[in-house]
């Protein structure tokens, strides 16, 4: 099994997306084990449109088609959602699945991308959460239990003040040891940065 790597992102995220996708495929190889870090991108009610979480309107179309390059090199279908869902309770719901197990947890957490940037799915909206929970195997009733006394929000918010202690201000953000990696970085890099955190630093 690979060195833990640590993924501060947020399902709202398109380049978390394809960083997902691409630590996935590392993990298949025995190269890397992903920590999944909840990294909300904006508050309990959403941002209004994509530029809201940084993009300005030049950027956009470019940052969007460095995206769809990137996903169909890994084989994801993408589609841009009109405005950026809440994730909130999706981020919270992923917890939930990962106190059901890694098996359940990888599950949900595969399938609430794919809501986003394929089905281009409401995830904020309660209903289709759940029906993207009840068909990746989790326990609905305990995780309405579980969104209703909001036991996980302390995570969300352990998560943020580790950002601000690792100074990360961006998603995807991934922790490779002492390297950090800012941005969707390409296979070759996260590889040799997994190589290089297992050299012992230099006296």
């Amino acid at each position: 099994m690979g060195p833990s790597v640590y993924l501060y992102g947020d399902y709202a995220c398109p380049f978390t997306y394809v960083m997902n996708a691409r630590l996935d495929l590392l993990a298949s190889e025995g190269i890397v084990t992903t920590v999944w870090r909840p990294l909300p991108t904006h508050g309990p009610d959403g941002a209004e449109d994509w530029r809201s979480l940084g993009e300005t309107s030049s950027d956009l179309k470019a940052s969007v088609e460095d995206v769809r390059r990137a996903a169909a090199s890994l084989g994801l279908p993408f589609r841009l959602p009109e405005r950026p869902p809440s994730t909130w309770r999706a981020l919270l719901a992923s917890e939930f699945a990962r106190d059901c197990g890694q098996t359940d947890f990888l599950r949900f957490h595969r399938a609430v991308f794919r809501a986003v940037f394929s089905a281009v799915s409401d995830i904020g909206d309660a209903d289709v959460l759940a029906d993207i929970a009840e068909q990746a195997g989790i326990d609905l009733v305990g995780l309405e239990a579980a969104l209703t006394d909001r036991r996980y929000e302390s995570v969300l918010h352990e998560a943020e003040s580790e950002a601000e202690e690792y100074g990360i201000e961006a998603t995807p953000t991934v922790l490779i040891g002492r390297y950090k990696l800012v941005g969707a970085a390409p296979l070759e890099v996260i590889r040799n940065a997994v190589v290089r955190a297992r050299q012992p630093e230099e006296s």
